[in-house]
């Protein structure tokens, strides 16, 4: 009797869906929203307002730099919230030189262009850790105040980012 138990919640469980069944042909409830795709980013790669420049690295700490991603952040000018703009190099070889944009902006809107004309902060990371936020083993920059359209900046990963 058990085993004729087990077989029936077998049959059971795989008609609930908790088997592999064929694509259904039932339409979805009138009331239910559909996902949207993915939008393409509302800023093209060059457009608009541009922060320049190059990320060099101290000699000293190249042995330590190899196989790890640079990140540049641009962030308020107060250094705090979310990044104004995040641009990933895998495998830099330094120096590096790089343009940021409108479209290196996680949450992009109308008035991205005029945050980045306005004065932010800037630094360049060497992502030791693989941490998105950062940790103490990484490599950093002094942060720099910059403008999108201001002269080329240079940054120098020089030091740890420390605790």
């Amino acid at each position: 009797m058990r085993a004729t138990t087990l077989l029936w919640l077998g049959l059971l469980a795989a008609g609930a869906g908790c088997g592999e069944r064929e694509p259904s042909a039932v339409a979805p409830h009138p009331a239910a929203t559909p996902v949207a795709a993915p939008s393409e980013p509302k800023f093209k790669p060059g457009e608009g307002p541009r922060i320049r420049g190059t990320v060099a690295l101290d000699p000293q700490l190249a042995a330590q730099a190899a196989g790890h991603p640079l990140v540049i952040i641009l962030r308020s000018p107060q250094g705090q919230g979310m990044p104004i703009a995040v641009l990933r190099i895998e495998q830099p070889s330094f120096p590096v030189s790089f343009d940021l944009g409108a479209e290196h902006a996680p949450l992009q809107s109308d008035d991205t262009p005029q945050i980045l004309a306005g004065e932010n902060k800037l630094l360049a990371r060497l992502s030791i850790s693989g941490v998105v936020t950062g940790a103490p083993e990484d490599l950093e920059s002094a942060p720099q105040l910059v403008k999108a359209g201001g002269p080329a900046v240079t940054l120098t990963l020089d030091h740890r980012r420390g605790p």
